[in-house]
């Protein structure tokens, strides 16, 4: 099996011409995706981070193109990566999460991309106090956003629990 290597993700990233700011953006969420697969890995999981880094490290390929999440998928499709496809396909409107014993990829990618705000770890609150910000004038999506929090923070308290630390002193390191 062949995951989407650095070398892989640069060449993809100059191909489709992705802005300095979203490559940064990609390239945070996949380092806090892999910090916490890893510390799950050291408690038991099976997380596997060559294919989580990959598929975070390119999920916001095309983010500037209307549904850039089955833009990216089919892009990876195309070009044999099936399995980081799925993965990006799903990152957009991926809900609920796993229970915390069944934690997989598709649950750290998502995470990882609701706690980094563009190039920088930012954590729960200030993150979605950035996505409420952007559409504070539509109530029905306000309350989805809200729901989709106290969601993704009930999967951080289970992932807490399980790896002894708190995701904010983990993932600012």
């Amino acid at each position: 099996m062949s995951y989407i290597t650095e070398d892989v993700r640069d060449a993809l990233f100059i191909e489709y011409e992705t802005p300095e700011h979203i490559i940064g953006h990609c390239e945070e969420v996949a380092i806090v995706s892999k910090l916490i697969a890893k510390s799950l890995n050291k408690v038991g999981y099976s997380i596997n981070i060559d294919l989580l880094y990959g598929a975070s490290s390119v999920h916001d390929l095309v983010r500037l193109r209307e549904r850039h999440d089955l833009e990216c998928a089919k892009i990876l499709r195309e070009k044999g990566y099936l399995e980081e496809s799925e993965l990006v396909k799903k990152h957009m409107r991926y809900s609920p999460f796993n229970k915390i014993d069944d934690v997989d990829e598709q649950d750290l990618l998502c995470l990882a991309d609701r706690l980094v705000l563009e190039d920088e770890y930012a954590g729960l609150e200030k993150r979605m106090e950035y996505i409420v910000a952007k559409v504070k004038d539509k109530k029905d999506i306000v309350d989805i956003i809200l729901g989709k929090k106290t969601e993704t923070k009930e999967l951080i308290d289970g992932i807490e629990k399980k790896i002894g630390i708190k995701l904010d002193e983990l993932c600012e390191k």
